[in-house]
């Protein structure tokens, strides 16, 4: 599988082989961004309605009209199309020129021709289009993806496209967003695109890949947006399957690292900088990882954190479904669930009181002191949590009173490093 760190239709249709040579008609084009200029949109916030889909489908059919050919196609010089990286960004910008010589994208923003507004302050763009951006995903699919704008940024769209033995592009998944009502709408700027890949020969077929995607919703001045996890198994019967996996969390984008993912046939990683319940950080690494099983049951399992502190955090603040898996097999399971049953009725706030100490006597027992604000002051929380190296953790008990001998001042595995995603790879 290739990680690929980037920047969702219609008929399943047969793609034509491009003409290289030629830009195809923008005018049908630039007069419904014309008019969208010219309109609101029935989403406030955002400035984006219905009107958005028309475009989304006439520029990926723009779009379409020029791919390049399938890689091993015969090229008339004689040689063997191998859809080289270069040559897709190269195409890229040929493409986003044509969009920006009609007219229809910002131009660029310190130009004195920059359309969509000052750059310096709150901006639309609104009836303008994002850059045109390619690449190959596992070396037998072609990803591209285009973006409408709207207030502050743009609402991104990803097409995939996949090689058939008739050796032409075929439209495989689309991923756009065409729900504008309130509380609906998630437009997004793509962070991670990847699929799954399978032990066969680029040039031999291959079962619909899994698809996943990280997004954030875009806005114009914030450190704090909506991080979107997606999971798709692709098929050739519809471009747009239903999801395995559509989660929203809160991402912290101040960070060098904001979000990674990776995905394997039977699993989903993702890692991503979101909030913390200690008040003195704000900030902490949270951990997804979901296992795929038969007939594609989605299961969160280990790891969910990457250190007792957050572990005790996670077992906290989600729902008890799942924290009710991530208890010791000697832990007071009826205790712990009317614990967890209270704190799930309010928002919690505190600091901890120091590092997690490591118990007497054991290697793999610590303990998480918490001061949680409550009504009046402070109230002590005490949790006892098993550390297998790397990041295995369970719940083992729970106190409003220290654990006697958990008082240990001691480094972590020697196997734990911290993270799951030391490189951040390449980002837009």
């Amino acid at each position: 599988m290739r990680l690929l760190m980037v920047f969702a239709g219609i008929a399943v249709g047969f793609i034509a082989s491009p003409v290289w040579a030629t830009t195809p008609d923008l005018s049908s084009l630039a007069t419904q961004l014309e008019k969208i200029r010219h309109s609101r949109g029935i989403d406030e916030a955002r400035n984006a309605g219905p009107e958005f889909t028309p475009v989304k489908h006439a520029l990926r059919e723009w779009v379409e009209q020029q791919l390049p050919p399938v890689p091993g196609a015969s090229m008339g010089n004689g040689t063997v199309y191998n859809m080289d990286p270069d040559d897709l960004t190269a195409l890229s910008a040929r493409l986003t020129q044509a969009l920006d010589d009609a007219g229809l994208t910002c131009g660029q923003p310190e130009s004195s021709g920059y359309r969509c507004g000052d750059p310096s302050h709150t901006e639309s763009e609104r009836g303008y289009l994002d850059k045109i951006r390619m690449a190959p995903l596992d070396y037998r699919y072609l990803l591209v993806v285009t973006g409408v704008g709207m207030q502050c940024g743009f609402d991104q769209s990803a097409y995939l496209y996949e090689q058939r033995l008739d050796h032409h592009w075929h439209l495989l998944i689309s991923i756009e967003q065409d729900r504008y009502g309130k509380d609906e709408y998630q437009p997004q700027h793509f962070l991670s695109i990847q699929t799954s890949s399978y032990d066969t020969a680029w040039n031999e077929p291959a079962p619909p890949p899994l698809v996943t995607t990280l997004g954030y919703s875009p806005w114009c001045s914030s450190n704090w947006q909506s991080l979107y996890t997606k999971l798709w198994q692709a098929s050739r019967e519809t471009t747009t399957p239903p999801a395995l996996i559509d989660r929203q969390d809160s991402l912290y984008m101040g960070d060098d690292f904001v979000a990674g993912a990776h995905l394997t046939n039977h699993d989903l990683l993702v890692q991503y900088m979101g909030p913390s319940i200690d008040g003195t950080a704000l900030v902490r690494p949270h951990v997804l990882r979901y296992q795929i099983g038969p007939n594609h049951a989605v299961k969160r399992v280990a790891p969910v954190a990457l250190d007792p502190q957050a572990f005790a955090e996670e077992w906290l603040t989600r729902p008890w479904a799942e924290a009710s898996h991530w208890l010791s097999p000697s832990a007071d399971r009826t205790a712990l669930a009317q614990l967890h049953a209270a704190e799930q009725h309010s928002y919690i706030t505190g600091e901890y009181d120091g590092s997690a100490r490591r118990c007497r006597g054991s290697t793999s027992l610590w303990q998480v002191a918490y001061n949680q604000d409550a009504d009046q002051g402070t109230l002590p929380r005490y949790f006892k949590v098993q550390w297998t190296a790397p990041y295995d953790f369970s719940l083992v008990a729970a106190s409003t009173k220290p654990f006697a001998g958990c008082d240990v001042t001691a480094a972590p595995p020697p196997s734990t490093i911290g993270t799951l995603f030391p490189v951040q790879g390449w980002t837009p």
